[in-house]
Parts: structure tokens; sequence; C-alpha cells
């Protein structure tokens, strides 16, 4: 998704100064660039941020992601675009913290999530800062469809990642039993979904026609559940006993590796 270098600028220099108050920087410069190509990202704007400023009589340095919502009226409002950044703003200040503190007590860490410098709900102007994984050398792959061996180590890590909430409900299930209260954030909140649904199962239903009435029934049923089924599979509580929080978008684009120079072979971060 493109968007105006200028109105970038002008965002960034608010959200910069910001950033710098926070690490207690002086003489602040910034530079950046788009962080992906035209698609890649639809319900995001990733750019790229290095800042550079003077600490304790030193230089420090920050290699940065700014995450910015779309301000598109109609793309907002079809998915619910501020839904999900407050959804995700609230997993690295509120959730994530419940994780790293629980695995500390058994002195464990989590390395495979980038860090969290802040974010803003401020509306149309929604923001996450996180760490910019490419300066360990990580990268998306090349391929949205993912071989086997970057398939299992994404499978590895998405396994770990739901092994904290079996952890969480056996340490703490009384923390456990509130996480369980968050609401999915995406198909909860728009009536655009169901729209869609009643027009691919129309299309569906046109292009058999000719097949007779036994397969029309068919689709003619199922689209007068589709509602009553996604309310089904979007409450955690029917995935119990198995019930974990889980990522929500785990995707190849949404997956970053790097590799080891002598083999190739992937490392997920």
């Amino acid at each position: 998704m493109s968007i105006a270098i200028s109105e970038n600028s002008d965002f960034l220099k608010v959200h910069v100064q910001r950033f710098a108050k926070q690490q207690n920087l002086s003489n602040t410069k910034f530079e950046y660039s788009t962080a992906t190509k035209d698609g890649d990202n639809y319900l995001g704007i990733l750019i790229r941020v290095e800042i550079e400023g003077m600490k304790n009589g030193g230089i420090e340095k920050f290699n940065l992601i700014f995450k910015r919502a779309p301000r598109d009226t109609k793309l907002r409002e079809v998915f619910g675009v501020r839904h999900l950044y407050i959804h995700e703003i609230k997993f690295y200040e509120e959730k994530l913290p419940i994780f790293v503190s629980m695995l500390s007590e058994h002195n464990l860490s989590i390395n495979d999530i980038p860090r969290y410098y802040g974010g803003s709900a401020v509306p149309e102007n929604e923001v996450l800062i996180l760490e910019d994984l490419k300066c360990y050398g990580a990268s998306m792959n090349k391929s949205v469809i993912l071989d086997y061996s970057h398939a299992s180590l994404a499978i590895q890590h998405l396994g770990r990642f739901h092994a904290y909430s079996f952890a969480l409900r056996d340490q703490k299930p009384a923390v456990f039993e509130n996480l369980k209260l968050i609401k999915e954030p995406f198909y909860n909140n728009s009536r655009t979904f169901l729209e869609a649904y009643d027009i691919l199962c129309d299309v569906a239903i046109k292009a058999i026609e000719s097949e007779g009435p036994k397969y029309i029934d068919r689709l003619r049923e199922f689209k007068k559940g589709i509602p009553k089924l996604l309310d089904f599979v979007i409450n955690g509580r029917n995935a119990e006993p198995y019930a974990v929080l889980n990522h929500g978008d785990y995707w190849s684009n949404n997956i970053l590796f790097s590799y080891n120079d002598v083999t190739d072979t992937p490392r997920l971060l």
C-alpha cells in the first residue's frame, strides 16, 4: 500500500519525537523507507525507521518497524481496522507480559517475538513500534508457499506459542480464565464478511444450477448456517479443553526467517 512521502514524514516526526523522549535521546535524527512491497500487507503500512540520538554522552541507534493503520475510510470500516490495532496493542502491552513473567519464574524467555517499543490507539493514527528484525538477518521467505523446512520450523514455533497457554492454564488458572474472555477482533466486528459469504454462495449456486436440486439445496442450507457457524468457530470456549491464545494471522508474510550461511537452513525469528 503506497502512501505519500510527506504524509509519512509528518506522521513519523510526531512518533519519533515521542520515542526519543521515552528513550531519553537528544539531537535525534531519523531515516525511513518502505518495509514491504505494495500488497504484502493490506491492513498495515510498514515503515522501516532508523533512529539515532545522543544518550549519556554517546550515540545510540535503534532499528524499528512502525506499523501504521491504513486511513482509507472504506477499508477501515470493512475490515474493522481500529479493532484489530487495539487488539494487537493489548497483546503486546497486556497479554505477552503475562507469558514473559510466568516463564521468567522458571528462568525461561521468549526469543521469537520482536521487542515492542510502544503503540498508539489514536483514531485513524493507530501505530505499533516494533524492533526491526532485519538487523539480525531476518527476512520473509521468497515464496508464499513454504517448503518443508520452513513450514516445519513455523509449526514448531507456533506450537511453542500455544504451549505458553497450556503452561499458564496449569500454573495460573485464574489468569488463564481471564485470557479466555478475549473476543476475536476480525470476524466479530464486520458484517461485511456475512454479506460477502452470501454473495459467494449465490455465485456458487449459479455455477451449479444445471447439476440439479441436490447440490443447490445443500449450498442453500450451508448459506443459511454461516452466521451460526461463524459464531461457533470464533468462540474459544468451543475449543476446550485445548483452548489457547493463538496468533490469529499466521501466514507466510507474517513470519520472518534468518539463515545459516553454511547450510542455508532457516531459523525462525
